[in-house]
């Protein structure tokens, strides 16, 4: 009976004992706690086997104890116990399982014969040296047994193996197997405790096993329970996008692996810690709570530092308790957006400058502070020249580049109390402050200048614009932000008038100029929308035998107002205000269909302005002369040197295609670019005209009369044809033919008229006409 009972308190006693151990190592939060309840079952446990044990040699309750002896050996058997289930539990390493478990062994043995000495039997006992061998050797065995298969075997069956050989060392330690039982002795100078305080000892500590026994049961079926509630949850809160944080008396008991990831710590660190500890501003749960709104905006700390989140919070019942569930979103994303959608609001996005919002806002602010201080200040309207021309030419990316390079030149020459904002297209303005004026806003006028008279740099291409500046004076030139940016822009169309590259200072007059200028451009986008611009020829003729070649087609605009308006005024501002790729259109196709209805099949040349040099020009080319019915022999495209020699590589295949389709190729204004030998011969030319002013002074001026002398050497030694505009006298049509120069226009062979005036050389004219064209001609 004896025996049956001992192993039923020794398994009782094991499996409370590693069932504890089991709950505790899930968390270190309760790890220790557990180690210590599990610490004293086993000493509980020992003991009321070691009672067992004596009782089974003994007799029931036929035996004494030492009280103060037995109670510090179960103090030191709890103890022991403690701290190998510490190691135990922590340890990763087989080999430190094995040797705790056995040291642990050994302790319980120790700690049992300890026991045995503190009890008065009537028997008595000794070890001799093979039993003191069995008894140590046994417990070292199994106590190592049982901690290794506690650690190897998972979950339960760990804690069946563990007690099982728990079980099994208990009992070989208490039954007194490895004891040699000899006469009986007495201590008889020490107190000990008769029969009758047995039960009381015995039912206590086996009191404590079952307690500890039942609580675990019960205790395992409850959180079995809140187990598979919280898996629940946790999965449910996993497959959230954002980030789910559950406490309870404000800490965290879980958290999801969204948050985790959101602030990028380890998802086990979570639980356990105050989810305020989390927040850079803790009392915003507070205000919370407080408004009860349940959602707020808030900083969390994170790994990579603090991040914008909004939490929504609710409450809710977990396993019978109140929780706090809080809810994160991550909007880091919508703040960037915010914060991009307000910069934008105010700031220019290509160059990242100031806006006309933002400057207009500043001018005002600034305003205010001079009138205050009766001080004064500059506003600058800077201009790039041929901006429009590289953006038509090279791309929209090309054009945005080129801004922001500027851009960067601007912030260089300026100071930083100076507001530098981009306002339009290629326009920028400048708010020159703290400064004596207006002599400080010419000074920069000049270093802006100089500046963006070096190449940019565009992808290894080099690029050459150049600005102009027109400068107004607060509070001479005006009192209002609108008035004084009109003036510095009335400022810099006059700069822009006089050859760009330079500025101009705000004058009394300058109103009226611009608008004249903005009523003209007014009238030049009616005219090329109804077809008013007209075609004026001029005669192209072979200088060797005087006879006509071809004519080059001029467009010509008569004001219904202002009469005949010079083609230097009307078509540069066709190019600034957009109206030259419709107007080139209409130039083409109007001169391929008028020198298609020639009898005598003389050739045209067409002028290309920089902005129609691009892909698109071949299929309006191909499409105008499917159209017209002219042979693509018969008409000759007249590129500027200057447009020829930027964006080389683009150009020169725009050119190809063309000749490919059978067109003629020339290069207009020759001599007076930069164009080198390699990009002529790169490109398929077959004529270059001299520039004008080389003829008009050839005569008097030796180095004028050396460049076309060399110019014409290049055409021969590049088999390029050479010939010649502006040409006026009879003096410069004997020298062009003594350097070569096979052909030349100008107003001594025919200024530029309607083509009716030059019937006779288009093959109109016919003998039989003559008397009525007189007719019409003197009536």
């Amino acid at each position: 009976m004896a025996s049956l009972l001992l192993v039923v308190i020794g398994l009782l006693t094991s499996l409370t004992a590693f069932g504890l151990l089991q709950r505790g190592g899930r968390s270190s939060r309760f790890r220790m706690r557990a180690n210590a309840a599990a610490a004293a079952v086993l000493g509980c446990g020992m003991w009321s086997m070691q009672f067992i044990g004596t009782a089974g040699v003994n007799g029931l309750f036929g035996a004494e104890f030492e009280p103060i002896l037995n109670i510090g050996t179960f103090v030191v058997i709890a103890l022991l116990a403690f701290g190998a289930f510490q190691v135990v539990v922590r340890a990763s390493v087989p080999l430190v399982w094995v040797t705790v478990g056995a040291a642990l062994g050994i302790g319980l043995s120790a700690g049992q014969q300890l026991l045995m000495s503190g009890s008065v039997l009537p028997v008595g006992f000794s070890l001799t040296g093979s039993s003191m061998i069995l008894a140590f050797g046994g417990a070292a065995v199994l106590g190592a047994a049982s901690t290794y298969l506690f650690r190897r075997l998972s979950g339960q069956r760990g804690v069946l193996g563990g007690a099982i050989t728990m079980t099994l060392a208990l009992t070989y330690i208490t039954s007194g197997i490895a004891l040699d039982y000899q006469a009986a002795f007495a201590w008889a100078s020490i107190p000990v405790a008769g029969p009758q305080d047995m039960p009381s000892a015995f039912f206590v500590t086996t009191g404590v096993v079952i307690a500890f026994s039942l609580a675990l049961l019960f205790g395992n079926r409850r959180r079995r329970k809140a187990s598979a509630e919280m898996d629940r949850m946790r999965a449910l809160a996993n497959v959230a996008f954002e980030g789910i944080v559950v406490c309870k008396d404000a800490l965290i008991v879980h958290a999801n692996l969204s948050f985790a990831s959101l602030i990028g710590r380890p998802h086990d660190d979570l639980t356990g810690i105050k989810f305020t500890s989390l927040l850079t501003d803790p009392s915003c749960l507070t205000d919370l709570e407080r408004e009860g709104t349940h959602r707020i905006e808030a900083e969390i700390s994170g790994a990579g530092g603090s991040q914008a989140a909004e939490i929504f919070m609710r409450d809710v019942m977990l396993h019978d308790s109140k929780h706090r569930v809080y809810a994160i979103r991550d909007i880091r994303e919508r703040k960037l957006s915010e914060a991009r959608i307000q910069f934008l609001a105010h700031h220019d996005p290509v160059t990242g400058l100031p806006n006309r919002t933002q400057f207009l806002d500043r001018l005002e602010q600034e305003i205010n502070r001079s009138s205050r201080s009766n001080g004064e200040f500059a506003v600058i309207c800077l201009d790039l020249d041929r901006f429009k021309e590289v953006n038509d030419t090279f791309g929209h990316a090309a054009g945005d580049q080129l801004l922001r390079l500027a851009a960067e030149r601007l912030r260089r020459v300026f100071r930083t109390y100076d507001v530098v904002g981009r306002i339009g297209g290629d326009e920028f303005v400048i708010m020159q402050c703290a400064a004596t004026q207006p002599d400080s806003a010419i000074t920069a006028s000049r270093r802006v200048i100089a500046a963006f008279a070096e190449p940019f740099d565009l992808d290894g291409l080099k690029i050459t614009v150049g600005a102009s500046a027109g400068i107004a004076i607060y509070p001479s030139d005006a009192e209002d932000a609108e008035g004084l940016l009109t003036r510095a822009d009335l400022a810099l169309y006059r700069a822009k008038n006089s050859g760009r590259g330079t500025f101009r200072i705000f004058e009394p007059g300058m109103d009226e100029q611009l608008r004249e200028r903005r009523l003209l451009a007014t009238d030049l986008r009616s005219a090329v929308i109804n077809d008013d611009i007209v075609l004026h020829y001029q005669p192209i003729v072979r200088l060797e035998d005087g006879k006509v070649t071809g004519f080059e087609a001029l467009p010509r605009w008569k004001h219904h107002l202002r009469g005949w308006i010079n083609p230097t005024v009307f078509l540069p501002l066709a190019e600034e205000i957009g109206l030259m790729p419709a107007l080139g259109r209409r130039v083409m196709h109007r001169a391929c269909a008028e020198a298609a209805s020639w009898p005598n099949p003389l050739g045209i040349s067409v002028n290309l302005a920089p902005t129609q040099l691009h892909g698109a020009l071949v299929s309006l080319v191909s499409e105008t002369l499917a159209e017209t019915g002219l042979s693509p022999a018969r008409l000759e495209i007249d590129v500027a040197e200057q447009t020829l020699q930027q964006r080389h590589a683009s150009n020169s295949g725009t050119l190809t295609a063309l000749k490919m389709l059978g067109v003629r190729i020339a290069v207009d204004h020759f001599g007076t670019g930069a164009t080198s030998l390699s990009g002529l011969r790169s490109c398929p030319i077959d004529r270059i005209k001299m520039d004008s002013s080389f003829v008009a002074n050839m005569a008097g001026d030796p180095d004028n009369m050396a460049l076309v002398r060399a110019i014409s050497s290049l055409g021969r030694a590049l088999d390029i044809e050479v010939s010649a505009s502006g040409c006026d006298t009879y003096e410069q049509i004997e020298l062009l033919k003594q350097e070569g120069c096979l052909e030349a226009q100008g107003d001594i062979f025919g200024a530029p008229m309607p083509i009716i005036a030059f019937a006779r050389m288009t093959g109109h004219y016919q003998a039989e006409d003559e008397p009525r064209q007189r007719q019409v001609a003197v009536g």
